[in-house]
């Protein structure tokens, strides 16, 4: 597939996002953050708990006010775009994902398809082709039948994961998709992103991980106190002193590699 031929069929679909502030009162959580997501690109947000990335995250997609700035995608502000035609461009798999009962794998995977008018009683082909080809990506085929509360977590988190992928949207951005897993799911979940960005779409994730951030990231953005103080390639931004400036924590950083050592 050519790089740049999203899965979502759109051809180099981007997100700018330029000077957004978002305030809570008088309280600013996120302060003047400019950034942009490529066809291509695994972008990692990280930064302390409270530096405000769900809320960029947020407001990146239209679902959170913001008190400057504007996002983009391809050139249309997000909050001019109808809930189906911001669905369409963009996948979102927040940090709370709450099933409001014990569905099958197959109907959970379906929500993905809702954007183009699909619902249990109203399936078309392509929405059948979109949601099996989304659990083939995430290993779950075998789970079709079985109800969300047998599954573990690692396969709930991939589970989730085909959701967003049945949407075929050309972007994708997640929320602490790897939270609460042991190494070996997050490595499963993180190799299901690549995969999606390696067939052209484009991601923003949240991640607590570090290691894992550099591992599979081509960009990291680091955020502070609200800020964003940092943005470019793990082996260019991830550092002694970051880490120090940023997290708190002393750090050892060779090769790409990372090793905590103490908090400041």
């Amino acid at each position: 597939m050519d790089r740049h031929a999203a899965p979502g069929g759109s051809r180099m679909t981007k997100l700018d996002v330029q000077d957004i502030t978002v305030e809570v009162g008088a309280t600013p959580l996120v302060k003047q953050a400019s950034f942009t997501l490529r066809p291509g690109e695994l972008v990692a947000l990280v930064g302390p708990n409270g530096a405000g990335k769900t809320s960029l995250l947020r407001a990146s997609l239209g679902l959170e006010l913001v008190s400057t700035g504007i996002s983009q995608v391809n050139g249309r502000d997000v909050t001019a775009l109808s809930p189906s035609a911001r669905a369409k461009a963009i996948a979102y798999l927040p940090q709370q994902r709450p099933l409001a009962w014990p569905s099958r794998v197959r109907d959970i995977a379906l929500l993905g398809r809702f954007a183009y008018g699909a619902s249990p009683g109203r399936i078309t082909a392509r929405d059948q082709t979109a949601v099996s080809a989304a659990m083939q990506k995430t290993d779950i085929g075998h789970l079709a039948d079985r109800r969300a509360d047998t599954l573990s977590g690692g396969e709930l988190a991939r589970v989730h994961i085909a959701r967003a992928l049945a949407a075929q949207a050309p972007i994708l951005i997640a929320d602490e998709p790897t939270a609460a897993l042991d190494p070996r799911h997050q490595l499963r979940v993180m190799d299901v992103i690549k995969a999606y960005v390696s067939d052209g779409g484009a991601v923003l994730v949240v991640l607590h991980d570090i290691i894992l951030a550099a591992h599979y990231a081509s960009r990291i953005i680091w955020m502070q106190s609200g800020r964003i103080v940092a943005d470019g390639p793990p082996q260019e931004t991830l550092t002694t002193d970051r880490m120090a400036d940023v997290f708190g924590v002393k750090a050892a950083v060779s090769g790409g590699t990372l090793r905590v050592l103490e908090a400041l």
